[in-house]
C-alpha cells in the first residue's frame, strides 16, 4: 500500500488520481468523437428509432406494420386537425404508441399525448435527416449537405408543411428548453378524472383531455386558484404555534 503519513506517499496519490482524472477526460472524448463520427456518416445513435421505423444496420426506414398508420397522422395534420384531436382519434382506435427494437420486439405501449405527436412531427427523422439532440452537432457535412440517416416517410416539403402545420396548433418550443414549472404544478387535479391539472397563462386545464382527449375537461382561472391557495396557506401558517 501507499503510506500517506509520508510526503511521497501523499504525492504518488495525487499522481495516480490525476493519471485516473486524465484518462477518464480522454475517455469520453474518444467516445463523443467516435459518437459524430458515426452520425456524420449517416449512422443512428440515439438508441431506438422513433415510432414508425425500424432500425437496420445503423440506419432507419419506414415500419411496413405502421407506415399506413403515420401517414395517415401526417395527412391529418397537414389537413388542419389539431394534435390533441388526433391523439384522441388514435387512443380511441387502441392505436398506442410503441418503437420496435432491432430484435422486433417492441417497447412497452403508452397512449398517445398532443405533445408526443407534436415531437415525433418535429423530428427531422421523420424525412431521413439527422436529428440534433443535446449532444450532436454533427448533422450537417463538412460541405453543408443534411446528413442522411435511412429512409423517410414524408418529402422536405411536407416536413416543412409539419412544422408550420404544429406552430399554428401552439405545440411548438423551438429552443428545446424545459419551460419553468409552476409551483402547484402536480398538485391540482381535474375532479372529473382525476388526471393532473396543467398551468395554461390565464386557466388551468385538465391535461387529459388537452393532451390525449379522454375527458370532458375542467378548467379553472388561474388568479381565483392562487388567491385560494394563498389563502390556505396564510391561515396554516397563522395557525403555527411560535
Amino acid at each position: 500500500g501507499v503510506d500517506t503519513s509520508q510526503p511521497q506517499g501523499r504525492i504518488m496519490v495525487a499522481l495516480l488520481s490525476e493519471m485516473a482524472r486524465s484518462e477518464s477526460a480522454n475517455t469520453s472524448v474518444r467516445i463523443k468523437s467516435s459518437f459524430e463520427q458515426a452520425r456524420r456518416e449517416g449512422r443512428w445513435t440515439y438508441g431506438l428509432p422513433p415510432c414508425g421505423f425500424l432500425l437496420e444496420a445503423g440506419k432507419i426506414r419506414p415500419d411496413p406494420d405502421t407506415y399506413d398508420e403515420a401517414r395517415s397522422i401526417v395527412a391529418a395534420i397537414l389537413a388542419g386537425q389539431s394534435l390533441r384531436s388526433i391523439a384522441a382519434d388514435l387512443n380511441a382506435r387502441g392505436v398506442q404508441r410503441v418503437r420496435k427494437r432491432p430484435d422486433g420486439s417492441t417497447t412497452d405501449p403508452v397512449v398517445w399525448r398532443a405533445s408526443a405527436l407534436g415531437g415525433w412531427t418535429r423530428s427531422p427523422a421523420l424525412k431521413g435527416h439527422l436529428p440534433k439532440g443535446r449532444r450532436t452537432r454533427a448533422t450537417h457535412r463538412l460541405d453543408g449537405e443534411a446528413v442522411i440517416i435511412g429512409e423517410g416517410i414524408v418529402s422536405e416539403s411536407e416536413w416543412a408543411a409539419l412544422q408550420t402545420a404544429t406552430s399554428a396548433h401552439g405545440n411548438w418550443n423551438p429552443t428545446g428548453k424545459v419551460k419553468p414549472g409552476h409551483a402547484l404544478s402536480g398538485l391540482v387535479f381535474c375532479s372529473l378524472c382525476g388526471g393532473k391539472m396543467g398551468a395554461a397563462p390565464k386557466s388551468w386545464r385538465c391535461s387529459n383531455r388537452q393532451q390525449i382527449g379522454i375527458c370532458e375537461g375542467v378548467s379553472v382561472s388561474t388568479a381565483p386558484m392562487e388567491w385560494y391557495v394563498e389563502r390556505l396557506l396564510l391561515g396554516r401558517i397563522s395557525s403555527l404555534a411560535l
